[in-house]
């Protein structure tokens, strides 16, 4: 994944810098279900729960439809989770090796021809298929070191 355009991500491509890798999914329900603040984080209220014991809970949104399909996020072009650091699976060409460090090319991995990169193949998890034109890597991102 390359920096966002217009709010949007991108395959990374060569020379990019590499922000993150696109994940699968987790996302079950619609995420406006529970008001948050605005730092992003929950609103709690106390709920009776099952046992009739008083809990915190999110704060349900008033607009929330429980009824109303939800479309996940899965089949939404405009939303990925996103990895941005710690051991993440990504397609790659058949020239990637465990060990290797990896740069992007059209949105696949490839290995890197300039030292310096922060992710390293850790192994390969499913060998490159030319019916499919890609392997899988299991590769370690590492966070970037910050200066100053």
């Amino acid at each position: 994944m390359s920096p966002s355009e217009g709010g949007k991500i991108r395959p990374a491509e060569k020379g990019d810098n590499l922000l993150g890798a696109i994940l699968g999914e987790a996302s079950f329900h619609w995420s406006g279900r529970c008001v948050k603040n605005e730092f992003g984080g929950y609103v709690y209220e106390w709920q009776k729960g099952l046992d009739g014991q008083m809990v915190l809970f999110p704060k349900e949104n008033p607009d929330y439809l429980p009824g109303q399909d939800y479309k996940s996020r899965k089949e939404r072009e405009e939303w990925n989770v996103v990895g941005l650091a710690g051991q993440v699976y990504v397609r790659c060409d058949e020239a990637v090796k465990a060990g290797d460090l990896i740069e992007a090319d059209g949105g696949m991995a490839a290995k890197a021809d300039l030292p310096g990169q922060r992710w390293q193949v850790m192994n390969i998890t499913s060998e490159y298929d030319s019916v499919r034109s890609f392997g899988i890597a299991r590769v370690f991102i590492r966070l970037k070191k910050q200066s100053g």
